[in-house]
């Protein structure tokens, strides 16, 4: 059945003269008439219009075969990958006269807009503009309809300058995660419950022990002995909500602000505070030997598959602890015997 045979029986299900539908569209009853003669066409905007009215999709309003359209999808954005930017816009605009409103197509085409042209130093200040003007429409148009990316539409939201959008947007996005984890929260029990909030906050610890280290580099809005306070805040924080019994494992970021420590307490020359949390470093990193089952799950490393669960661990852990203690942070402690100590018993581990 042809589009115009299509958009007819919708009318008539509904009900429908080609006024009325004419007036809905904000369009002449001409118009309708030429679309249902077979005179003409919609743009691909009316035809998304159109299919939102009826309450169908538009590969159904198109008559379009979904096998086929797929391979001639991925057929043309590989094509567009391969050609030149302009080329590639070019291909994914007469795609889309075949197959309107495809999310693949639009996602594709407001990439290459975005990236390819927009961000690229091409010189022509007025072309990447427009290029970054219809980007933004498409990914605007995508994220509407539960498709495209949300953070390449805030990209483009900072580099275009719309920072009052991208704020509105970025509220939405924060305010939907934290009602996901709340709700996951609320829903669990028992040890799952406890599970799931315990990982959650060493997660906001852990990026906030990240922050303050960023700070230190970028501003002077905090001295050395600030920081180290604020970290071991954090970490006496992270040990209260963790139970005596449960895995502290480095893959969940225990030694993350241990870590940050010993480096603070190696530059200041604090030597026995250095030494102190580089210990605490060892007893995250190298898990107990009685851990085992699911609570192994994120150990899932390739390079691990072939050893044994608890020596799997250890070895990942031990391998990660002796490559950041060569950090050049810890020359001022690298000749103390028990800064020795630990890296030797950290290459037993790894079998070095």
């Amino acid at each position: 059945m042809s589009f115009s045979n299509i958009l007819k029986n919708l009318r008539r299900k509904c009900d429908m003269t080609q006024e009325e539908l004419a007036e809905i569209m904000e369009l002449t009853p001409q118009a309708v008439s030429r679309w249902e003669n077979g005179a003409a066409v919609p743009d691909t905007a009316t035809v998304c219009r159109l299919a939102y009215l009826f309450g169908v999709t538009t590969d159904y309003l198109l008559e379009v075969d979904s096998a086929r359209m797929d391979d001639k999808v991925t057929e043309v954005i590989a094509s567009a990958d391969a050609a030149s930017p302009e080329d590639a816009a070019r291909l994914l605009r007469d795609a889309l006269v075949d197959f309107p409103c495809n999310p693949d197509l639009m996602s594709a085409l407001a990439r290459c807009l975005y990236y390819r042209i927009a961000r690229a130093d091409t010189g022509d200040e007025r072309k990447s503009k427009n290029a970054m003007r219809e980007a933004i429409r498409i990914a605007e148009f995508l994220y509407g309809r539960g498709h495209g990316d949300i953070y390449m539409l805030l990209h483009m939201y900072r580099d275009s300058g719309q920072l009052e959008k991208g704020s509105e947007l970025l509220d939405t996005l924060c305010d939907y995660g934290s009602v996901r984890q709340e709700m996951a929260i609320e829903l669990a029990e028992g040890r799952e419950k406890l599970r799931l909030m315990q990982e959650n906050a060493h997660i906001l610890l852990s990026k906030l022990s990240w922050q303050v280290y960023m700070l230190s580099l970028e501003s002077d809005c905090f001295t050395s002995e600030q920081q180290i306070t604020m970290l071991e805040g954090m970490f006496a924080a992270s040990r209260a909500l963790m139970p005596d019994d449960a895995p502290y494992l480095y893959s969940s970021q225990p030694t993350h602000i241990p870590w940050q420590l010993a480096r603070r307490h190696s530059m200041a020359g604090n030597t026995d505070e250095a030494i102190h949390w580089l210990y605490v470093m060892r007893d995250a990193a190298v898990t107990d030997e009685s851990f085992e089952g699911e609570r192994d799950f994120r150990l899932d490393s390739p390079a691990f598959c072939g050893l044994s669960q608890n020596r799997r661990a250890r070895s990942w852990g031990a391998a990660w602890m002796l490559d950041v203690m060569g950090d050049d942070y810890f020359d001022n402690i690298r000749g103390n015997a028990r800064f020795c100590a630990i890296q030797e018993e950290l290459k037993r581990y790894t079998g070095d």
